[in-house]
Formats: C-alpha cells, sequence, structure tokens
C-alpha cells in the first residue's frame, strides 16, 4: 500500500505519525517547487517500528468438553500480535453458578495456558493481509477439567506477548455441565422441644446440593434399631421434613434420608448414634388409667380391704414404679387420704371402720409423674362380731386417804388407770383389739357405819 506523506515543507528531519506498530515500512521523497512536484526519490531501506502489546481478542467460543460431561472446551482466536507473536492466554472463570443458590459474581483467574497445553491450528489469513504482521490466523483449543455438575460458567481471557498484555476479551457465551444425583443430605433433626411429642415427632434436614438439576422428592427410610432390622421405607416425600404419628412414648428413631432429583438418588444422610446424628425419640409422658379395679372386704380382718386391679394399657415409656390409692368415706373424696403402693397390682388397706363404705381410686407412677385415677370403686368394711366385743380391763383397787379441808371432812379415792390416753381418741386399753372407747369410771361407795 502507498500513503501519501504529510504535507509539511518543513526542512529535514520530518517526523511521520500515525505508524502501526510491529510494521516495516519504505520512504520515497521528491520535492516540490513553485513550477511543480519533481520525481520520487528511490525507496529506503525497509523501516519496522517497535513492537506492542496484542490487540484485544475475540469472547472466547465455549463448547461442553468431549472428555468428561464435566469439562468445557475453550476455542480462542489469537488477535493480531502487534509484531511480537503471542505467547500465551490468561484465562478468566465466572461460576460455578446454580439456580437453587446464590449467584457468584466474582471473576477468578483460571490460569495461563501456553501453545503446548492447547490443541493449535492455524487457517490463512484472507481480511487486512497488508495490515498484519502474521499471514495466519492461529487457534487454540483448550479443554477446562473439573468443572462442577449441573453449574453453570462464562469465560474471559487476554493475550500476552513480549512486550505486554492485550485487554481482556468480551464474555464468552454460557455453557452447563451435566448435572448428576443430589449431594448427601444432613442428618435429620429436631428444631425445637415441640418437635417431639409422646405419639407423633416432627423432624427436619437442610436441603443438599441438588446436582444441577431440580429435586424432585425425598426418601426416608426409618427403624427402631441402629442396624436398621426391619426398616420401613417413606417416598414421595415433597418437604424438607416428616411427621411419625401414631408412635410409643419415649421410643427411639433411626433415621436415613435421600433426595433425587431426574439423574437418580443421592446418597442417604448418615446415622451416627454415638454422636446423636439421625437419632431422634419421643419423649415419655405419664401412665394411662389403671383398669378393672376390685375390692372387697377382707374375710378374717375387720376395718380392711382388699383391693385388685390391671395395670394401665401405656406406661408412657417408663417402667410403672409404683401406685397410688386414694380412699375417703366421702364419694366426692372430700377428705380423702392416699397411700403409696409399690408396683404389685394387689393391697390390703388397714385401719379403716367397721361396716362403714369406702371409696378407693388407684393411679400409676412412672419416672415422669402421676397418671390419671382410675374408676371408682366402693367397699364397706365388715362389721364387728358380737362375740368379739372387748370390755375395759379391770383396774387395780384404789387407795382412800381421809382428809379435812375448812374443817370438812373428805375422802380422797385415787386409782391407776390400766389404759394409754390419746388427746385424739381417749382412753386406748388395746391398740389392736379394742373395739369401743371408754366414756367414763364409775366409783361405788359402801359402808358408812
Amino acid at each position: 500500500l502507498r500513503w501519501p506523506a504529510p504535507k509539511h515543507g518543513d526542512s529535514p528531519p520530518v517526523r511521520v505519525g500515525g505508524l502501526i506498530t510491529g510494521r516495516s515500512y519504505f520512504f520515497q521523497v521528491r520535492a516540490i517547487s513553485a513550477y511543480g512536484p519533481g520525481q520520487w526519490s528511490f525507496a529506503s531501506a525497509p523501516f519496522k517500528t517497535l513492537s506492542s502489546r496484542p490487540e484485544r481478542p475475540q469472547a472466547i467460543q465455549v463448547a461442553k468438553g468431549v472428555l468428561n460431561p464435566y469439562s468445557a472446551k475453550l476455542k480462542m482466536v489469537l488477535p493480531e500480535g502487534n509484531g511480537s507473536p503471542v505467547t500465551g492466554c490468561r484465562l478468566h472463570f465466572l461460576g460455578p453458578n446454580w439456580k437453587t443458590r446464590p449467584e457468584v459474581t466474582e471473576w477468578k483467574e483460571l490460569k495461563i495456558v501456553e501453545a503446548e497445553d492447547c490443541e493449535v491450528d492455524k487457517i490463512p489469513l484472507q481480511e487486512n493481509i497488508d495490515h498484519a504482521t502474521d499471514a495466519f490466523i492461529h487457534l487454540w483449543d483448550f479443554t477446562v477439567l473439573h468443572l462442577e455438575p449441573g453449574a453453570s460458567y462464562r469465560f474471559k481471557f487476554s493475550c500476552i506477548n513480549d512486550v505486554g498484555e492485550s485487554d481482556t476479551s468480551d464474555v464468552s457465551n454460557l455453557v452447563t455441565t451435566m448435572p448428576t444425583s443430589p449431594d448427601k443430605c444432613t442428618a435429620p433433626f429436631l428444631t425445637s422441644e415441640e418437635d417431639a411429642k409422646p405419639y407423633s415427632i416432627t423432624f427436619h434436614w437442610h436441603t443438599p446440593h441438588d446436582g444441577g438439576a431440580e429435586i424432585q422428592f425425598y426418601t426416608l427410610i426409618w427403624a427402631t434399631n441402629m442396624r436398621f432390622q426391619g426398616f420401613k421405607v417413606i417416598e414421595n416425600i415433597k418437604e424438607t421434613s416428616y411427621t411419625l404419628d401414631s408412635m410409643q412414648p419415649n421410643m427411639k428413631f433411626y433415621l436415613r434420608v435421600a433426595a433425587t432429583n431426574e439423574v437418580g438418588q443421592g446418597k442417604f444422610s448418615d446415622c451416627i448414634p454415638h454422636m446423636g446424628q439421625g437419632v431422634v425419640a419421643t419423649i415419655p409422658r405419664v401412665p394411662s388409667v389403671t383398669r378393672e379395679l376390685e375390692g372387697e372386704p377382707h374375710p378374717k380382718v375387720v376395718g380392711a380391704v382388699v383391693l385388685k386391679w390391671l395395670k394401665p394399657f401405656e406406661d408412657g415409656g417408663c417402667m410403672i414404679s409404683r401406685y397410688r390409692i386414694c380412699y375417703s368415706l366421702h364419694e366426692d373424696f372430700k377428705e380423702a387420704k392416699e397411700k403409696n403402693h409399690k408396683a404389685g397390682r394387689e393391697a390390703r388397706i388397714n385401719d379403716l371402720k367397721p361396716e362403714t363404705e369406702y371409696y378407693f381410686k388407684v393411679a400409676a407412677l412412672n419416672a415422669v409423674g402421676q397418671g390419671p385415677y382410675g374408676e371408682v370403686v366402693m367397699v364397706k368394711t365388715l362389721p364387728m362380731p358380737p362375740e368379739k366385743f372387748i370390755p375395759p380391763r379391770q383396774p387395780a383397787a384404789p387407795t382412800v386417804q381421809l382428809l379435812s379441808v375448812d374443817g370438812v371432812e373428805r375422802l380422797k379415792v385415787k386409782w391407776t388407770i390400766p389404759e394409754s390416753w390419746d388427746n385424739r381418741v381417749g382412753f386406748i386399753y388395746d391398740a389392736d383389739k379394742q373395739t369401743h372407747m371408754i366414756t367414763h369410771y364409775s366409783v361405788y361407795l359402801q359402808g358408812g357405819y
């Protein structure tokens, strides 16, 4: 190509600007007078301008990798080197990005690749060949490995020669790797104390990484033993929580859960009992009501009742430690008395009044507390047989003392009672066999001769 010289009219040397870096130029001069221009001189020796950094490259063309589904093939067209060939390309990437996770917005440098790292090809240059320093367009294909499954990536690059580094290219097209099955779920856990109830339990787990494809459902396996013998399977769970109903109180459950997407099912969560992972339990409760309470007066002991009952259908998840017997003279259990009884289901209540109606009810207790009382039964104690009436004991002979008080003579009779005195019930002469209370003493006087 030939360019006209700039108009200057100055004496040499003359500065010629606007030249392109890394190119060779030839120069001719001629003189111009008032009568017109003279002839051109012979062409000068070639003059090469200094090299500069490469031009800005075009955007990378990205396609899915051929080697494996988690790779990407980058096709880079090297730009004009401006007198110094491109020796390397600095790659940047944006990602990985998934639809279900926060977007990554920070670009990161991948690596600097050289020709030996790539598949190199070249094609003849067909446009602007007179301005180019190389008659070929160089193509570098580089494969990026170990990308995340189901993730989207974008790339850009800059070119490097001996002078410097070009501007960064535009952003490439979006490439998405093949999805895979979801990650392993976290072990199920309770979010609050309200999740555990005596007959049901609600547990939760965190949503795992979906592997690049939307999670369709979860699968739960659970058992009541850590070996998962006889485990049960629950499929098609749409939420990240589940409730087991109609369970027994104070029962442990061993759980494992897995997520499924269009690719397949991920791994089941861990169940590590000694670390408390994947293990939940319902809470214990008080026992249910006692059953079939029966009572009858003791056939040989007056003032005693024999009670029998059946244990509750439910112990509340804890062993029944004892029973509580409540009895009263009144049907509404006014002024009731209570008596604790060991875990046996038969008891004898003593020290009751003969021929008297009593009302009884029984409740079971465990480590949590007392359950509700069961049905009420009324029992009438046996009357005291007549032949069993026991008279008071005969006191010893009294002592008599003659006293004179204010000129009046009096007799002082004194005796020792054979009973003991109780402020509540009076004179007690036989605690085990006594049938009637002493009401008064009679003193008989004989003489006066």
